[in-house]
């Protein structure tokens, strides 16, 4: 009898897993060990989750790719951003309560997905679905291909191209086409170094993108071409760009980006203040609590800046909101704004200013 109860005991743990409850603890990395606790808050248990582990997400984070397996789950409750490659779904839930998703790739070959009221997800390259498990109150939106083999319930949103459809959804959904831009910016910025400043910038997707050429002008209307900055022609995810160029005083830096085929866009025009008195705005509270007010605040000393502009984008580049000022400490409400991340964009006499903007 001993020995078939221990052969037993063995034969169980062999061929059967059990799920794990972890919770992350930080912004940064999925595959960041030093990240994940077995308990809310807790020290670090040194691991990684499983594809069929229970894991609530309270932090941002990026990751590679992800799988959810039957037994698992993930789960964003408080407005947390999860941003990467792919995401497979076989079996388990994908809960999105209350967040974002940014991924470049989305395949539900079972399972479930709740994408909450106040909840997105969007993909640049594909979404697939084969379930039937899949319930969107929020934003889904792919800016490739959507394919969905299965039945989307719920009463939310659908965006993709215009070469695409939405196949068998809920009736009480809304799709909505949207048109993919040969590169998208999401973001640019510079830091000072003792001879010269490293230029950074950000595209979400690239179409025939052969590069972008970058420009330098002292009064801000008379460019000259400085340099050059090979593209990755296509794209689905994200891509970052650092060039760095000699500055030896303030001015302004142009980027512009041309597709193969020779056509071009102005991307953007930045001010680049080395005179140590950058009027830099402040935005805080940030991250904020969605409803709660914003400010943002500029050093209007010395009439350096006597009137300024502050805009609010979606991810997608979609303007959301606009304000106008001539204080130096301007507020924002949140109240018109779903938890997730945003961009803000002041502009200046000085030049424009970006920062990302996360409501929780």
């Amino acid at each position: 009898m001993k020995k078939f109860f221990l052969f037993t005991l063995l034969y169980t743990s062999c061929h059967f897993s059990f799920s794990a409850n972890l919770y992350s603890r930080n912004d940064g990395s999925w595959d960041d060990p030093g990240n994940w606790s077995t308990t809310p808050g807790g020290p670090s248990c040194s691991c990684l989750p499983s594809e069929t582990d229970n894991v609530t997400v309270n932090n941002n984070l990026s990751f590679t790719n992800l799988t959810v397996k039957t037994g698992g789950s993930i789960s964003i409750e408080n407005g947390q951003s999860l941003q990467g490659s792919t995401i497979t779904i076989q079996g388990g839930l994908f809960d999105l309560q209350n967040g974002q998703v940014i991924a470049n790739n989305l395949n539900v070959q079972s399972g479930n997905i709740n994408v909450g009221a106040i909840a997105q997800i969007t993909t640049s390259n594909s979404f697939t679905n084969y379930s039937n498990g899949v319930v969107v109150n929020g934003t889904l939106t792919s800016y490739g291909t959507f394919q969905n083999l299965g039945y989307i319930d719920g009463s939310g949103f659908l965006g993709h191209t215009p070469f695409e459809t939405t196949g068998n959804v809920n009736p009480l959904i809304t799709d909505f086409t949207v048109f993919v831009a040969p590169v998208k910016l999401t973001g640019i910025s510079y830091t000072i170094e003792s001879s010269h400043i490293n230029l950074k910038w950000k595209t979400i997707a690239e179409k025939n993108n052969a590069g972008f050429e970058i420009y330098k002008s002292e009064d801000g209307i008379n460019f000259q071409l400085i340099g050059f900055q090979e593209g990755k022609n296509n794209t689905t995810g994200i891509t970052e760009y650092i060039y760095s160029l000699p500055v030896n005083s303030s001015c302004y830096i142009k980027l512009i980006q041309f597709d193969n085929d020779g056509q071009h866009e102005d991307l953007k025009t930045i001010f680049v203040d080395l005179s140590g008195n950058s009027n830099i705005p402040l935005i805080y509270p940030n991250p904020v609590v969605a409803g709660e007010t914003v400010n943002v605040n500029i050093d209007n000393s010395n009439n350096k800046t006597s009137s300024y502009s502050t805009s609010i984008y979606d991810l997608n580049g979609s303007l959301l909101k606009q304000m106008d000022s001539s204080s130096n400490l301007n507020s924002i409400s949140t109240k018109e704004l779903k938890p997730g991340t945003y961009i803000v964009e002041i502009v200046t006499e000085k030049g424009r200013h970006q920062e990302y903007l996360i409501v929780r």
